[in-house]
C-alpha cells in the first residue's frame, strides 16, 4: 500500500512523478497491465538477484526492497517503494526469464515472517529448495544482456495499447450514448438544463469513435455557468480496519466528490466504528472535471472493475494505473499540481 500522510487540508504543488502509462502483451504473463514502474524496479532488481544467486542465500522482501532503494538513491520514483509489492515485480523478471529456460530467481525472495515465497511464486514452483539449488548453479551472466534488451524494448513498445476506433451513424451513437448515460444519469453532477445542452455534442463525439465516457468527459470539462462548483476532486480510497490501519479487501475505490473529508465520512456510514474509509490519494480539478476523469478512469480500468466504483487492485496495481494515467492525461488541467498523497480516516 501507498505510503500516507496525515491529512492537513494543504496541497503540494511538486508532481511526485512522471511516469508513462503503458500495457504490455507477454504470452501467458500473469499481469496482463505492466506499468512503467514495474519495469524500472525489475530493471534495478534483477543485478541484485543475480549477485546473490551464485551465494545461495535467500533475500527477504524488504531486504530486497532496502537495497533498491539504497542502490540508486537518486531514482525518486522509487523512493516510497514498498515490500508488500516487490512479488509483481519478480513476475515482470519471470515473464522474461522464463522463455529463456532459467530456474525461477524469485524463488529466494521469501518472507521474512516464515522464511518462504509468496503465494504468487509458490504456484508456479512445486519445489522450492530445488529450484533455488538451480538458481544457485545456473549461469546468469548468459541472460543478463538478453533480459537488458528485453526492459528496453518494452518501455518503448507502445505507450498504450490502441483501441480501434470505428465511426458510428448518428442512430447507432445516440443508442450507444444513452444506454450509457442511464447507467450514469442519477449521479452526473449537471440539472437537466445543463446536460441537455451539451448533449448533441456528446453524441458526434461517439459518432467520430470516442466511447460514451470520453465524450461526456471532453464537454464537462468545457462547462461553465451558474451552480457549476469552483473546484472538485477525484479521489482513491479502501475500507480499511480502524484499529490496524491495514486494508480488508484488495479493491481500490475511485471516485468524485466536491468534499474529500465529507466524502470519506460518508462512507465509512457516518460513525466511528471497526470500518474506515480512507483516502489514499486525490487530485483537484476546476469545475466538475474531476467528474469526467472519474469516468474516463472507470473506461481505463473497466476489466478490473469489481462492482460499482471498486477496482481489483492487487500489489496496487489499479493505484499505480490510475497515478500514470492522471499525470499522463490530465497533469496540466490539475487546479493547483498534484494534491499531496494523504490519509483521511474518519
Amino acid at each position: 500500500m501507498a505510503q500516507r500522510v496525515r491529512f492537513s487540508g494543504s496541497v503540494a504543488h511538486n508532481l511526485i512523478g512522471r511516469y508513462v502509462y503503458m500495457e504490455i502483451m507477454v504470452q501467458d504473463f500473469e499481469y496482463p497491465r505492466v506499468t512503467e514502474l514495474d519495469l524500472l524496479v525489475a530493471e534495478l532488481m534483477f543485478p541484485i538477484l543475480i549477485e546473490v544467486a551464485p551465494t545461495g542465500r535467500t533475500l527477504g522482501y524488504k531486504q530486497l526492497s532496502d537495497l533498491i532503494k539504497e542502490r540508486n538513491p537518486n531514482v525518486d520514483a522509487i523512493k516510497t517503494l514498498h515490500h508488500r509489492h516487490i512479488g509483481r515485480r519478480l513476475g515482470t523478471i519471470w515473464s522474461f526469464t522464463k522463455g529463456q529456460s532459467c530456474p525461477h530467481i524469485g524463488s529466494i525472495v521469501v518472507s521474512q515472517s516464515d522464511g518462504e515465497c509468496g503465494r504468487g511464486i509458490a504456484s508456479i514452483v512445486k519445489d522450492l529448495e530445488l529450484e533455488r539449488s538451480k538458481v544457485k548453479q545456473f549461469d546468469w551472466s548468459t541472460v543478463e544482456f538478453g533480459f537488458n534488451s528485453y526492459i528496453a524494448k518494452a518501455k518503448v513498445h507502445k505507450k498504450e495499447l490502441e483501441t480501434t476506433r470505428k465511426k458510428l451513424s448518428y442512430d447507432e451513437a445516440k443508442t450507444r450514448f444513452f444506454e450509457y448515460w442511464k447507467s450514469i444519469k442519477d449521479e452526473v453532477p449537471l440539472s437537466s438544463t445543463q446536460a441537455q445542452s451539451i448533449r448533441s455534442a456528446m453524441i458526434q463525439h461517439v459518432c467520430n469513435g470516442s466511447f460514451p465516457e470520453e465524450a461526456l468527459s471532453i464537454e464537462l470539462r468545457q462547462l461553465s455557468g451558474e451552480n457549476i462548483p469552483n473546484s472538485s476532486f477525484v479521489y482513491l480510497g479502501e475500507y480499511v480496519d480502524s484499529q490496524t490501519k491495514q486494508p480488508i479487501f484488495d479493491q481500490i475505490k475511485i471516485g468524485y466528490t466536491t468534499n474529500v473529508e465529507k466524502r470519506a465520512f460518508a462512507l465509512a456510514g457516518g460513525v466511528n466504528g471497526p470500518l474506515e474509509f480512507s483516502i489514499l490519494k486525490y487530485w483537484e480539478f476546476s469545475g466538475v472535471s474531476a467528474y469526467a476523469i472519474e469516468q474516463e478512469l472507470h473506461l481505463h480500468l473497466k476489466d478490473m472493475r469489481m462492482r460499482g466504483e471498486f477496482f481489483h487492485n492487487e500489489d496496487n496495481l489499479a493505484f499505480e494505473l490510475v497515478d500514470e494515467y492522471v499525470t499522463k492525461n490530465h497533469s496540466e488541467s490539475l487546479n493547483i499540481g498534484l494534491v499531496e498523497q494523504c490519509e483521511i480516516y474518519t
